[in-house]
């Protein structure tokens, strides 16, 4: 059983420089004034332009995408960029869309971590792969069997700023601005134990639930989308959601953003996931 997606099938074309922009994407992400993703439907397909990379088109049942590169791109760096900025999102177009968070996987099952850019999510999962393995960095496909949802891990690095770098004296190789550094993963699919929504820092060390409503909307608030306009999409999205939140209890976490506090971070986690 796999929470990811089955399979895709990945077609080449030759490289080619972008066409002209269009003016109709259905979803732009850009970081620090800086486009880095866009997307259009255009009959059929999706076009999923990774700018200064390469241009997906994507099936409408998410089972095949044409890669076009740019001409002067590596190809390990196309591959790169499907895996980690465009396969996140065909999720959504079979209904069950990942959830966009970083987690480790422990003894009880994956646990799970989102919250705005910022929020701690790498520095504490870096610092909780030291004890358990690391199940993803930024993107973890859902599954719900059963009276359970299932998390799949999907990288075997985690991405940290150069100040969180030299105090947990960490050391890796450079991976869209940040360093990537290298950590023993989990990619098997296994029970979501919790999910844990990272707020404001704060003086203290606080753990307190979320109720099933909150739960819900929360969790629709962190997940990855390749078309954000699509009422199909969007209304089979919500039963989705609503599973995942009956099954997986939501945690506030709240704590200080202080590299010597994170031990006492992980023993409140811990505290937490006694009983599973």
């Amino acid at each position: 059983m796999s929470a990811g997606l089955a399979h895709v099938a990945l077609h080449w074309a030759e490289p080619a420089s972008h066409s002209a922009d269009p003016s109709d994407w259905i979803y732009i992400h850009e970081l620090a004034g800086q486009r880095i993703l866009s997307v259009r439907r255009e009959g059929p397909r999706y076009l999923v332009r990774v700018c200064g990379v390469a241009d997906y088109w994507v099936s409408e049942d998410a089972k095949s995408v044409e890669i076009v590169p740019l001409p002067t791109v590596e190809r390990a760096r196309v591959q790169e960029a499907f895996d980690h900025q465009v396969r996140p999102g065909l999720h959504q177009l079979l209904g069950a869309p990942a959830l966009h968070a970083a987690a480790v996987s422990t003894p009880v099952g994956i646990v799970a971590f989102v919250g705005a850019s910022g929020a701690g999510k790498s520095t504490l999962v870096a610092h909780l792969s030291l004890r358990w393995q690391l199940a993803c960095d930024d993107y973890l496909p859902l599954r719900v069997e059963g009276d359970a949802a299932w998390a799949t891990g999907t990288s075997g690095w985690v991405r940290l700023r150069d100040s969180t770098l030299e105090a947990l004296g960490e050391s890796g190789r450079v991976r869209n601005g940040k360093t990537a550094v290298d950590r023993a993963h989990d990619t098997e699919p296994r029970r979501l134990a919790r999910i844990f929504v990272l707020g404001p820092a704060s003086a203290q060390v606080d753990v307190s639930p979320v109720s099933r409503r909150d739960a819900a909307l929360l969790v629709a608030s962190h997940l990855h989308r390749l078309d954000p306009q699509s009422p199909d999409l969007l209304r089979s999205e919500l039963g989705f959601v609503e599973s995942i939140a009956a099954r997986v209890p939501l945690r506030r976490l709240a704590f200080p953003r202080a590299f010597d506090r994170l031990n006492e971070v992980q023993a409140a986690i811990e505290r937490d996931l006694e009983g599973l």
